[in-house]
């Protein structure tokens, strides 16, 4: 029997900590000042703490909450599990050895050897991505050691949380060439997805019912593409990962804006659940989104309407948002 989805959840939440422990915590690492047993011990205590706190605050149901945590950056914690980039030698299944820790760190931060990645805008957010760079000789493997030790953690302090990973159209859309490449990053999807499906196997091995796949790329502008084709990947991807035998469930989220050809294709493409954005903000650029999605999206699919703007300070209108979800004309929702 399989997990139904959450009546209530976010996609995502701070890491840094209420007191900025996770802060904290990197810089004493990164200046020696505590080894690595000490930093992932600082670390996994926030993470409890923070499942603990969602679930008091009403996200008690299995997998309301996201394992969104990273030390880092998710784009290159995703990156290091589909094996565009290259773990640590010998890393073995401890995503938190000292040699995966000092890796990591290298590739965010550089070192008196190397330059960090580049970093840039996550889509029109104020976070800063590190970026990922592909090269024609680059072989995606699957790394699901992370997110299968955040789970099992979650799962040992009685929660069951929900692994997140950036989705394949949307990783590829944001990683660029390297200067010797003769393909482009989109044109490696189809390879990079039988990866996503390996993950996939993994985690439903380990007992996980329900995954996290973000995709704000199918709503954004991107660079060198255009959203006719992103849909289209986004159409080959899911085709192939929605049929896999061995997976859980799915809910694809569409962060940052409505969206335009991705709608149909996410529609018709057997995922479980699609997360899109109702804010305010959204509803008043697209303010016909509401009807298109209710016209769209099939009761096959359990529809997650973002209604609650996570980057506004100001509190929300919930008699309006109530509005928009029963405008939708779901049973559920």
């Amino acid at each position: 029997m399989t997990t139904p989805f959450p009546t209530a959840t976010i996609t995502g939440y701070p890491r840094i900590g209420a007191r900025r422990e996770q802060k904290k915590a990197l810089e004493a690492y990164w200046a020696d000042r505590i080894d690595v047993a000490d930093f992932t011990r600082s670390v996994h205590t926030l993470r409890i703490d923070t499942y603990r706190r969602l679930a008091q605050l009403g996200l008690s149901e299995d997998y309301a909450i996201p394992a969104s945590y990273s030390h880092y950056d998710h784009v290159l914690d995703t990156a290091l599990a589909v094996g565009l980039i290259p773990s640590a030698p010998g890393d073995g299944a401890d995503a938190d050895s000292a040699g995966s820790l000092e890796h990591y760190f290298a590739l965010a931060r550089g070192t008196a050897q190397r330059a960090p990645l580049e970093m840039t805008k996550w889509f029109d957010t104020n976070y800063h991505y590190l970026v990922p760079e592909l090269a024609d000789s680059t072989t995606f493997t699957a790394h699901p050691q992370q997110l299968l030790s955040l789970a099992a953690e979650a799962k040992a302090a009685g929660h069951l949380v929900r692994p997140v990973l950036v989705g394949p159209v949307t990783l590829l859309a944001l990683t660029k060439s390297s200067p010797s490449a003769t393909t482009l990053p989109l044109d490696r999807l189809d390879e990079l997805t039988l990866v996503y499906r390996d993950i996939l196997t993994a985690l439903s091995h380990a007992g996980v019912d329900w995954v996290q796949l973000d995709e704000p790329a199918l709503v954004a502008d991107i660079p060198g593409s255009t959203d006719a084709r992103l849909a289209e990947a986004a159409r080959r991807s899911y085709a192939t990962l929605a049929t896999a035998v061995d997976r859980p469930q799915l809910f694809v989220t569409t962060p940052y804006g409505s969206l335009d050809n991705g709608l149909p294709t996410l529609a018709e493409s057997g995922v479980d659940a699609l997360g899109v954005d109702l804010s305010a903000a959204t509803r008043r650029i697209d303010p016909d989104y509401p009807r298109r999605l209710a016209a769209t999206v099939p009761a096959s699919i359990r529809l997650v309407a973002g209604v609650v703007d996570g980057r506004n300070v100001w509190a929300d209108d919930l008699v309006s948002s109530l509005d928009v979800l029963t405008g939708l004309g779901r049973e559920s929702v």
